[in-house]
């Protein structure tokens, strides 16, 4: 093993000098690449700008006896930081300022790490980088990821695989060979969300994975699907729970022939609120609905009135939170101007509004909600005579139950 000899006192800047990471990293793994085949074959490919850079920090007489050592040991920290920084990454090594926190970053790594120097010694005519990628396929093997050359050999850069490979130690066997057949669509999501992606399949069921791994709708690339994926992520890491999301997922997959089903995962990969997403479930729920019923239906078929079922368009309301009076009457003139903007391509056909109370109803009750309803109706259109656009109207109880309106001839909803 190579050490270095002389003290040397380093000036606190942004990022933490290298050299004192590869003064910890041959502290501490004593068996990695102190190898001087192995070294002297690694330095030789280094590029002449990292030569020149072990040159001035060296501050021994060049020739003498601990110029070498200091050169021998600078860089098997330099090449060692290499390899080590595509498991941890480079803000975890930036966070090194110890020799207490080096050993409790790279404890996961050292197992490999035996493995890794065999692999250098066998493979001089690959720059390092594709020598650890190479290893990083092999290992991927052993965790039962299935062609591992096509679904991780595909990742650009050895860093990048040394991460995804991280995560799919973190997930492990099991779940992994669970998934067989989604390899590339794990490796994908791994990919592009990390920390977050890999906790997100780890606290899924198999089940769910495997649907929305295997979701496709029609006119959607996949590069727009991996965003879907992505946004499944967000939304669950800020708080939406394992099984909304599920369902989620679920309801979608039961749409997806119906035209205008793209929606949901255009409006999934780009959102990041929570209320959005609650608004897309909502929808997602009734359509689903809608869908067991007939085929003969369209997604957001004009101006964002969200569906139309046979001759019917309906517009989606969603209370988070209590349904309060305010609400009611929001959503009564949110509904009423879509149907009224758009009257010249409704025509006759008959409009309803949907409103969910799911999350619960206040100080409020059925027969207040009704009343509530009736009262609006009557200020807004039988006395001030203005033309009213909802036929029926239905709200969504917290206990599963609903009450229905349907529109009378005095311009009041007679309940049903």
């Amino acid at each position: 093993m190579y050490t270095v000899s002389k003290a040397v006192t380093f000036k606190k800047e942004h990022l933490i000098s290298f050299f004192l990471i590869f003064v910890l990293l041959f502290s501490f793994i004593p068996t990695s690449l102190a190898d001087s085949n192995i070294n002297a074959d690694l330095i030789s490919s280094l590029p002449d700008a990292v030569k020149e850079k072990q040159l001035i920090e060296n501050p021994y007489s060049k020739g003498s006896a601990l110029h070498s050592s200091f050169a021998n040991g600078w860089y098997s920290g330099y090449i060692g930081t290499q390899i080590l920084s595509m498991f941890l990454g480079f803000g975890e090594l930036k966070a090194v300022t110890s020799s207490a926190k080096f050993t409790e970053l790279t404890g996961s790594v050292l197992t490999k790490m035996d493995d890794l120097k065999m692999l250098l010694r066998t493979t001089k005519g690959l720059r390092i980088t594709e020598r650890v990628g190479a290893f990083l396929v092999d290992d991927a093997a052993s965790l039962g990821l299935t062609a591992p050359a096509d679904t991780l050999g595909k990742i650009k850069t050895a860093v990048k695989q040394a991460r995804v490979m991280n995560h799919l130690t973190n997930i492990g066997n099991s779940k992994i060979t669970s998934l067989s057949g989604y390899h590339n669509e794990l490796v994908d999501i791994l990919l592009r969300t990390g920390d977050d992606g890999a906790k997100f399949v780890n606290k899924m069921d198999d089940a769910t994975l495997m649907k929305m791994f295997s979701l496709r709708v029609s006119g959607v690339p996949d590069r727009r699907l991996l965003e879907f994926r992505a946004g499944l992520v967000q939304m669950w890491n800020i708080g939406i729970s394992e099984g909304d999301v599920g369902k989620y997922i679920d309801d979608i997959s039961k749409v997806t022939d119906i035209p205008g089903a793209r929606k949901f995962i255009d409006k999934t990969a780009s959102t990041n609120d929570i209320g959005n997403f609650k608004s897309l479930a909502f929808e997602a729920d009734r359509a689903a609905y809608y869908r067991q019923i007939t085929s003969d239906m369209v997604i957001e078929p004009i101006k964002q009135i969200d569906l139309k079922v046979g001759n019917k368009y309906i517009e989606l309301k969603a209370s988070f939170g209590s349904l309060t009076e305010n609400k009611i009457m929001e959503y009564l003139g949110s509904g009423q101007k879509k149907f009224g903007d758009n009257i010249g391509l409704i025509g006759s056909n008959p409009t309803k509004l949907e409103i969910s109370a799911r999350e619960g109803l206040g100080s409020l009750d059925a027969n207040m909600i009704k009343n509530k309803i009736n009262s609006y109706m009557s200020d807004e259109f039988v006395l001030k005579g203005k033309t009213n656009y909802i036929s029926e109207i239905e709200v969504f109880l917290p206990n599963g139950n609903s009450i229905r309106g349907i529109r009378g001839t005095s311009g009041l909803f007679e309940w049903v």
